[in-house]
């Protein structure tokens, strides 16, 4: 998976894209983990599965694990996009992040299959 954190430079505009193109995702299952490397909050998530049903999960606070209950899971219906809005912002402390097939919690997780683009807009 390709990682990417971008920060804009204006003031105006004080957010981070993070943007995960799932370019290996077919083998194996990443962890994103402390992604923005600082707290904030999160205020859009864009998700588009190209393959089978899978499941976005995110954790908030800090020192995450995969292995850990997510704090968000999101079911993203095969070959389906899904955007979620939330216009106070979720805060965080350490903002985390993986895509898989398996719903349940714990370290055996099953890769997705395929490409699943994530876009996240943070603080």
């Amino acid at each position: 998976m390709a990682l990417t954190v971008t920060g804009f430079t204006s003031n105006t505009l004080p957010y981070k894209l993070v943007m995960e193109d799932g370019t290996s995702q077919s083998s194996a299952v990443s962890f994103n983990g402390n992604v923005t490397g600082t707290s904030g909050s999160l205020f859009s998530i864009n998700i588009v599965n190209n393959s089978n049903k899978n499941y976005l999960k995110i954790w908030v606070g800090a020192s995450a694990a995969y292995s850990d209950d997510p704090d968000v899971k999101i079911e993203i219906l095969a070959s389906q996009t899904e955007e979620i809005i939330i216009p106070s912002g979720l805060p965080f402390t350490e903002l985390s992040f993986m895509v898989t097939q398996t719903s349940a919690s714990g370290s055996s997780q099953t890769a997705p299959g395929n490409s699943a683009l994530v876009k996240l807009v943070t603080s």
